[in-house]
C-alpha cells in the first residue's frame, strides 16, 4: 500500500488540481457501492489519504527548497572570490586529487577540489575561493553535471585560494570511521593488488579511486558495473548476518538489533552514504523492528515508508 501511496502523492504534486479532484470523486464512487461501512476499508482510506498528503507536503519542501537555492545562486557569479563556513562531512581522493564535502550553516553542500590533502572529516574550516558553477546539458542524453549535484544539495564547486580558519575536532565520529575505513583498505592492499585491490575497494568499502578506468569500462561492457555499488545486498549481509549471528548466541531481539542497526549504520556511513545504500539502510532496520516487536514484514510497505523518510527529511 505505502509503495503505491507513495507514487500517487508524488503524481498529485505535480498535477495538483486535477488529481485531488479524481481523487475525491473516487472515494464517493467507492462509497457509493456501501464498502465504506466496514471498519477496514475506511481504515485504509483514511491512511491512505494522511500518506498522500505527507508526499504533498515533501514535494511542497523540496520546491521550496529549490526556491531558495536558485535565489542563493542568482546572487552570485561565477569566478566571484567568496568565504565559505561549514563542516567536512565526506572526502575522496580520485584522479590524483582531493575532493571534499562541505554543510554550511544553512543546510546547502559545496563541493571543494584540492590537489593536496588539506582537511578531514570533521573538520570545520572558514575558506575563502573562487565559485565554480556546475555546467547544464546543452544536448539530449549529455550528462547533465548540475542536475546531478543540485540532487544532492551541492550547490557549486569551490576554487580553495585560502584557509582562512580552520576548528579541527580531537576526536569526531566521522573521522574514526574514516581512519577505519582506511586500516580495511590497507588490510586488501597486503593480499591483493593492482585491478584486483581497486575492484575489492570499490565492492566492499565503496573507494573508487582505486578503481582503474578501464576496469570500469569492462564492467560496464559486461552490464554488471551494479556489482560495484554498495547497495541493498551489502547491507543484508553486514547487518542481516550480524543479526542472526547474535540470535544464535541467544542474544535478546532488542540487543541484537542494536548492534546489527549500529553496524549496518557505520558500513553505511564508511562506504560513502550513497541514496540507494540509504534506502536498503532504512529497510533494513524496518526489518529489524518488525521482527522485534512479532510482526510481519512486508517489503513494498518498507519501500513505501523508506521512501518517505528520504523525500521528506533527507532531501
Amino acid at each position: 500500500m505505502l509503495a503505491v501511496v507513495s507514487i500517487c502523492g508524488i503524481v498529485f504534486s505535480l498535477y495538483h488540481y486535477l488529481l485531488i479532484i479524481i481523487f475525491l470523486v473516487g472515494i464517493i464512487i467507492y462509497a457509493q457501492f456501501n464498502l465504506l461501512t466496514k471498519k477496514k476499508y475506511i481504515k485504509a482510506v483514511i491512511w491512505g489519504s494522511i500518506l498522500i498528503i505527507a508526499f504533498m507536503v515533501s514535494e511542497v519542501n523540496c520546491t521550496v527548497k529549490d526556491n531558495e537555492r536558485g535565489q542563493y545562486l542568482s546572487k552570485l557569479t561565477d569566478g566571484e572570490s567568496v568565504y565559505v563556513f561549514g563542516r567536512i562531512y565526506k572526502s575522496e581522493y580520485k584522479n590524483n586529487s582531493y575532493s571534499y564535502y562541505l554543510k554550511s550553516n544553512s543546510g546547502f553542500k559545496i563541493l571543494i577540489y584540492s590537489d593536496n590533502d588539506i582537511l578531514s572529516v570533521g573538520d570545520c574550516p572558514t575558506i575563502k575561493g573562487k565559485i565554480h558553477k556546475f555546467s547544464s546539458a546543452t544536448n539530449d542524453g549529455e550528462f547533465n553535471q548540475e542536475e546531478f549535484y543540485y540532487s544532492q544539495m551541492i550547490l557549486f564547486r569551490l576554487e580553495p585560494e585560502k584557509i582562512v580558519k580552520l576548528d579541527k575536532q580531537i576526536f569526531n565520529f566521522e573521522k574514526a570511521i574514516y581512519v577505519f575505513k582506511d586500516e580495511l583498505a590497507n588490510s586488501l592492499h597486503k593480499i591483493s593488488d593492482g585491478e584486483e585491490l581497486g575492484a575489492l575497494c570499490t565492492m566492499l568499502l565503496g573507494e573508487k579511486s582505486l578503481l582503474s578506468k578501464d576496469m570500469k569500462e569492462a564492467y560496464q561492457d559486461a552490464g554488471i558495473s551494479h556489482i560495484l555499488a554498495i547497495s541493498g545486498l551489502h547491507i543484508s549481509l553486514v547487518g542481516i548476518g550480524i543479526y542472526g549471528f547474535m540470535r544464535k548466541r541467544r542474544a535478546g531481539f532488542v540487543c541484537a538489533m542494536i548492534v546489527a542497526g549500529s553496524i549496518a549504520y557505520i558500513y553505511y556511513f564508511m562506504s560513502g552514504c550513497a541514496i540507494s545504500t540509504e534506502r536498503a539502510l532504512f529497510m533494513f532496520f524496518l526489518t529489524m523492528i518488525a521482527q522485534t516487536i512479532g510482526r510481519s514484514n512486508d517489503m513494498l510497505n518498507s519501500l513505501g515508508i523508506s521512501i518517505l523518510i528520504i523525500y521528506q527529511w533527507m532531501n
